[in-house]
């Protein structure tokens, strides 16, 4: 009586996997931290399927100003601009033609996704440009501090413990 040797289960988990890996149809997101902002300031922000993609701890109102200011300060003039509750949009188009597309969804009263699409099929640097532009609108015109940055923003009335003090 002959008895069949068992596959060796590695090689064969080993051939599934790389399949697998092979197989995939699309790339992975891509993930970075903005030049000047550390990534926990940002939050973690992704370029998938043609769209950044981040969320913001800041209201829904806010936000929508911040990036309907900073599509004018890059000289994209917006030419639709929707609501409904708990959702914004604003297009805006490049001298190229390409259109501009801004969403933001409220997700609670001071967190807001945002998606930004450029084109078709998605251009990763002017989308980029964009949500830097808007962020640096809400730190600096604003005045709305990342609360996600994990620093302590002194309260009304305390000192900042980095401020020099009057005598």
């Amino acid at each position: 009586m002959r008895t069949r040797a068992r596959p060796n289960t590695f090689r064969l988990l080993l051939i599934v996997s790389a399949g697998a890996l092979l197989a995939q149809g699309c790339a992975p997101p891509v993930m970075f931290a903005n030049a000047g902002m550390s990534l926990a300031e940002v939050g973690t922000t992704a370029f998938i399927e043609g769209e950044l993609r981040y969320a913001r701890r800041v209201s829904l109102d806010v936000a929508a100003a911040a990036y309907e200011a900073a599509l004018d300060r890059l000289g994209f003039p917006i030419r639709q601009r929707s609501s409904k509750p708990g959702y914004i949009y604003l297009s805006a188009d490049q001298e190229n033609g390409e259109e501009i597309q801004v969403r933001l969804t409220r997700n609670s009263n001071v967190v807001t996704s945002i998606r930004i699409r450029i084109g078709l099929l998605g251009d990763q640097a002017i989308a980029r440009l964009i949500m830097e532009e808007a962020e640096t609108i809400l730190k600096q015109v604003l005045g709305v501090v990342p609360e996600n940055a994990g620093s302590v923003v002194p309260a009304a009335g305390e000192e900042d413990a980095g401020s020099p003090t009057q005598d």
